[in-house]
């Protein structure tokens, strides 16, 4: 799912979910999961719980490659099996990291909170390394004050 739109407005809910895809695939899909407009970002916390238990069970069914992007660190500990921390300008990779607690995991047991902490410590250091030390050039003011 997008942020922003990107399926061509010619196809129809149905078109655009099966594009390069098989019809009769598309329609078990879409029959499951309705159709989904807007990314989880957007989603309240009840429907955004729901939708994070079906994509789990979308790939428990058919155990796909799943590519997320998010910024929300318990969204990744709870769908991710592998997580990978981002540097900032331009976009690089920082670190990367193995969730290997089962499922269905709990958000609140101790190992989950443990993990979003190791994540959270990786996003520090991500950002904190590219932060200019003070008097580290002639005359330059940082960007982070």
């Amino acid at each position: 799912m997008f942020q922003e739109p990107r399926l061509p407005p010619c196809l129809n809910v149905g078109d655009n979910v099966g594009f390069g895809g098989r019809r009769r695939r598309t329609e078990a899909l879409l029959e499951r999961i309705g159709p989904v407009d807007e990314p989880f970002s957007a989603l309240d916390p009840f429907t955004r719980a729901t939708r994070h238990t079906l994509v789990l069970d979308l790939w428990r069914d058919s155990r796909p490659t799943i590519l997320m992007v998010t910024h929300d660190v318990d969204e990744a500990v709870f769908l991710a099996d592998r997580i990978v921390i981002m540097k900032p300008r331009p976009g690089r990779v920082h670190e990367s990291m193995t969730v290997d607690h089962s499922r269905p995991r709990d958000r609140l047991a101790s190992a989950f909170d443990l993990m979003k902490r190791r994540v959270m410590r990786a996003i520090d250091r991500s950002l904190s390394e590219d932060r200019p030390r003070e008097g580290s050039g002639p005359g330059l003011q940082s960007p982070w004050v």
